[in-house]
């Protein structure tokens, strides 16, 4: 899908990159070092995704965490999914740190864990 945000996502600019999965920065980040990671297969839901394209995505929301943990003192995580139950979106998962001190507002339309 051409004009998917994820799908054209250049690997130049991602923070990690699998066969299956990509990590790129946010494009309206709540949080320094806010990322997204989305399959690279365009499924508008996370079941849709076969134990390969699930393992690769949670490797790299992984590789995203110690990466933020290196640079930032972070008090938490947060994790956002969002899918797209109609079939028009492609699903990815929102990896926000919680810098130490800090209180952030998280979007509503996102379901967000705190880790």
């Amino acid at each position: 899908m051409s004009t998917c945000p994820y799908c054209c996502a250049s690997e130049d600019d991602a923070w990690g990159v699998t066969e299956q999965a990509i990590a790129v920065p946010a494009s309206d980040p709540v949080t320094p070092g806010h990322c997204i990671i989305a399959p690279r297969r365009h499924v508008s839901e996370l079941y849709e995704l076969d134990a390969q394209e699930q393992q690769e995505v949670w490797s790299l929301i992984a590789t995203v965490r110690n990466r933020i943990m290196a640079g930032v003192k972070v008090e938490s995580f947060h994790l956002g999914f969002v899918e797209s139950h109609d079939g028009t979106g492609h699903m990815h998962v929102h990896v926000v740190p919680q810098p130490l001190g800090e209180t952030i507002h998280m979007p509503e339309q996102v379901e967000w864990i705190k880790t």
